[in-house]
């Protein structure tokens, strides 16, 4: 009852906005008789026009309802492309939904704490610096000198998550942390659902345990060591 009464609810306010910015003749076909006589004879018509109303916002919400639990879940008969592209996007959308309010907050930048802030974010750009200069061999920015690719390569240039930074200018760097760990969580769970295929028949299990993979404990708590999520990432298609 409560929520027929805000769908309803919902709906007046939505004809209210409209009343005020458009025409009466361009509503939908749909509503427009039923508000019509509303509007003409509002003492006569107001209980069979809110019942029209209510049906066809019970309507609405209930294919919204079929809408979303089948972009969730999927259709039975549905290609396997579009299987795994549901695993995929649905990891990448709880992704952003997680980090999404912390880049708002920093302006665009995820910073965490430790590690993450005095190693990884430095970490990436010198050695995009590095790339982009071509100075792979020896770099003198560590320490007194160190073998670049052989220091570098546990952190960075062993990632293929790493290389994609290199399309980007040095100073926009620190931006692509989020985008970049969300991408990984994406990934895990598309290699994840592929591996639990193979174990069983429901794919909505293997749906559910990729995305279980994806965001586990372990991927979470070590996201201020982020080239460990790279093992995340790749591990389920080794």
């Amino acid at each position: 009852m409560r929520g027929s009464f805000c769908h309803c609810a919902i709906f007046y306010g939505i004809i209210a906005a409209k009343q005020l910015l458009y025409p009466l003749s361009q509503w939908p076909i749909a509503l427009r008789f039923p508000i019509r006589n509303l509007l003409k004879y509002p003492r006569t018509s107001f209980v069979s026009s809110f019942y029209s109303i209510k049906v066809r916002c019970l309507d609405l919400s209930r294919s919204f309802r079929q809408t979303i639990r089948l972009w969730l879940y999927g259709d039975r008969q549905s290609n396997q492309k579009e299987q795994y592209l549901r695993a995929f996007f649905l990891a990448l959308l709880i992704g952003v939904v997680i980090f999404l309010p912390f880049v708002i907050f920093d302006k665009g930048y995820f910073v965490f704490y430790g590690d993450f802030n005095a190693q990884q974010i430095p970490f990436y750009k010198m050695a995009h610096e590095a790339v982009h200069n071509g100075d792979l061999l020896w770099s003198f920015k560590t320490d007194l000198g160190v073998n670049f690719i052989g220091t570098y390569s546990f952190y960075l240039i062993g990632s293929p998550f790493f290389w994609l930074t290199v399309l980007f200018p040095n100073w926009l760097v620190p931006y692509l942390m989020a985008p970049l760990l969300i991408l990984k969580f994406a990934i895990a769970s598309l290699g994840a659902y592929s591996y639990l295929t193979k174990f069983v028949k429901n794919k909505d299990y293997a749906l559910i345990g990729a995305i279980l993979y994806a965001f586990s404990g372990y991927s979470l708590c070590n996201v201020f060591f982020n080239h460990f999520l790279d093992v995340v990432a790749l591990f389920p298609v080794l």
